[in-house]
């Protein structure tokens, strides 16, 4: 599903980030500008995922994508070793490859 979303029809992505501790210091909320959902959507098609039965879930902060596309199609993505879109489980393949992106990506304010 995500690998084949194409820039030009995402209407709006959100990222929610929780590090921890007491509210408010601990979250926090960006919605990306258009380059930025460029370089989200082409380092979403680099992504390898696998689907998984595994309940398992990544350590430290957390971070949260809602995209919602120009045809009313809401994703949620929760990446980390073990991803979760749409509430369905998915292992990072290549993890070496795209995590210091995903960080990247995490860190925006």
């Amino acid at each position: 599903m995500v690998h084949s979303i194409q820039a030009d029809e995402v209407e709006s992505i959100y990222l929610y980030s929780y590090t921890g501790g007491a509210p408010p210091d601990n979250t926090s909320e960006h919605e990306f500008n258009e380059e930025e959902i460029r370089r989200f959507v082409a380092l979403l098609h680099k992504t390898k995922l696998l689907p998984t039965t595994s309940n398992s879930v990544s350590n430290g902060a957390y971070s949260h994508y809602d995209i919602k596309l120009k045809d009313g199609t809401d994703i949620s993505i929760s990446p980390g070793q073990f991803f979760d879109i749409n509430d369905k489980k998915y292992r990072l393949m290549n993890e070496r490859a795209v995590w210091r992106e995903y960080v990247d990506f995490n860190s925006l304010e």
